[in-house]
């Protein structure tokens, strides 16, 4: 295992910025907008007051500027309502608009003449376009997440729904959560970058989303793929900006439970198998189970959001994992299914000499893995096709075996605003651990079992302090962790092959042999490795939006 330990610090980021383009950070979004009267006229000094639909309460309170101007910047993603009031005319509410993060929604806002006392109720007009930003890229809300379905509650697979976005199409047998690799705009998929509540969560090793934390849809807010244009803040490499943002708590309680099963008893049987006699179909079963609940906290006030969800699935079609199709050499036996150096050397032309002992004894090796005698499969083996290529020719064997599949993840948020919204102090944690036992793991064809674990740990804590109606400073603070292991299971060992190694006390299992076009076993090199790596975050931004003529 190799420790990685690294330190990121972003540094201040500072911008004068025009009311219609507002900064934003890769969690966060915006709105501005013109405050005018029912003649076009512009009304200053106006109050605007942003509130959230989730908790009821006051995120923000600007004033519009002289020209009547206002810009709210560093809002969490969600619906808010604006109430807009002024002297001399009536209150305006407008319902319903929607911020997401990376944009800025435009909302601008005409005053009827009247006491301030009076109210008149607009609802928020949405846009497909972003106007305050060039920057491309989809963003897609909860009820999209939730509702879409998932072969894998991995939301990666839903990254090729943005334009530009291009990956191959997920392979629904794979054991576990499955990887997604995408090309963002031709780039390389090396070259895409993620956060998680605008903390950088990068695998600076692999540079893939393999090892990146990943919470189940039914604990994210919002996700977005910023695909060209976007500035330094939302990623730091040419291809896609990946921004994650994990929901929060809600002013009224509320509690759910789900559960999602797949069975193989709703799927045909592979081709494959039919070919090789293999008449059952292989395992696949998945229950993946959790709840969630939020609320507000009494006395100490603020609102949570907790999620749990657990996967529990056995899979037995998993092509990296579950199912083996060996290329077999055959060989001459004797009548009990061994055999010797004298068949071996009259039917390849050899003499009995040349015939290594340790090679012998691998051909001769007894174990019942692969449903038989030997650890070799033989010719009219079960699950063994026919020969081609005459007697010394090969043929194909077709396994299964059951990878029991487990995981289990924990998502818990709070959010608190203090001095009428001037400040806010937010915390998200997320914990997952999972594992994958796949009988057929090592990279040879006549695989070993080997059980891959995958762990991460993730904590951010945000404050955000209105200084007045133009800036605004937000500060982050992040933990990654990530682990995961490649831990084999020799099941030959050297001894059992009367073989040795200069390290044969420290790894006493059979090295890798391979037969060029035909079968390889033992345990390969990138089969028993695992990585520790820790980040730390450090992120200030400063908004402030001043007016340009």
């Amino acid at each position: 295992m190799c420790s990685v330990i690294r330190f990121l610090a972003s540094g201040l980021l500072l911008g004068t910025l025009c009311l219609v383009a507002a900064a934003q950070a890769n969690q966060t979004g915006g709105i501005t907008g013109l405050v005018t009267d029912k003649n076009g006229a512009l009304v200053s000094g106006a109050t605007v007051v942003v509130v959230s639909d989730a908790t009821g309460k006051a995120e923000r309170t600007v004033n519009t500027s002289d020209d009547g101007g206002y810009s709210v910047t560093l809002l969490p993603p969600g619906r808010y309502r604006l109430e807009i009031s002024a002297a001399n005319f009536k209150k305006a509410i407008i319902a319903d608009v929607q911020v997401r993060i990376t944009e800025t929604a435009r909302q601008d806002v005409s005053l009827e003449p009247g006491n301030i006392s009076e109210t008149v109720n607009v609802e928020a007009t949405p846009t497909l376009i972003n106007p305050s930003s060039a920057t491309t890229g989809q963003a897609l809300d909860a009820q999209t997440l939730r509702s879409l379905p998932l072969a894998s509650p991995n939301f990666l697979f839903l990254l090729n729904l943005s334009t530009g976005v291009t990956g191959e199409p997920t392979d629904v047998r794979s054991a576990g959560r499955g990887t997604a690799d995408v090309t963002v705009n031709g780039q390389r998929t090396s070259n895409n970058s993620v956060s998680l509540q605008g903390i950088n969560v990068n695998d600076f090793n692999l540079a893939h989303f393999d090892t990146v934390p990943l919470p189940n849809p039914n604990a994210l807010q919002e996700m977005k793929v910023a695909t060209s244009l976007y500035d330094a803040s939302q990623g730091s490499k040419g291809g896609g900006a990946l921004g994650l943002v994990i929901k929060s708590g809600e002013k009224n309680f509320h509690w759910e439970g789900y559960w999602q099963h797949r069975n193989d008893a709703l799927n045909a049987n592979e081709w494959f198998r039919n070919a090789n006699g293999l008449s059952k179909r292989p395992r696949l079963l998945q229950n993946v189970f959790g709840g969630s609940g939020s609320g507000p906290i009494p006395k100490l006030g603020g609102f949570w959001f907790f999620n749990y969800q657990g996967v529990r699935a056995r899979n037995g079609v998993d092509p990296a994992g579950s199912t083996l199709s060996p290329i077999i050499q055959a060989f001459p036996t004797n009548t009990d299914g061994s055999t010797s150096a004298a068949l071996l050397a009259t039917s390849f032309n050899l003499a009995p000499a040349q015939i290594d002992p340790v090679a012998l004894s691998i051909l001769n090796v007894q174990s019942a893995r692969f449903g038989g005698k030997y650890f070799i499969p033989r010719l009219g083996q079960t699950g063994c096709g026919g020969v081609t290529g005459g007697a010394i020719g090969t043929f194909t064997c077709q396994f299964s075996a059951i990878a029991p599949i487990k995981d289990n993840q924990y998502v818990v948020s709070y959010d608190r605003s203090m001095r009428h919204g001037k400040d806010t102090i937010s915390g998200r944690w997320f914990w997952d651990e999972g594992s994958v036992a796949k009988p057929y793991g090592t990279d040879t064809s006549l695989a070993n079992p080997r059980t891959d674990t995958q762990w991460n740990r993730f904590l951010a804590i945000t404050e955000t302090h209105q200084f007045n109606s133009n800036i605004v400073n937000e500060l982050r603070l992040g933990f990654s962790r990530f682990l995961f292991a490649n831990i084999p299971t020799d099941t030959i060992n050297l001894a059992d092959v009367g073989a040795s190694r200069g390290n044969s006390a420290q790894f006493s299992g059979l090295y890798r042999v391979a037969i060029t076009g035909s079968m390889s076993l033992g345990t390969g090199v990138n089969d028993d490795r695992g990585t520790v790596s820790n980040q730390y975050n450090i992120v200030e931004t400063l908004s402030f939006a001043s007016l340009r003529d």
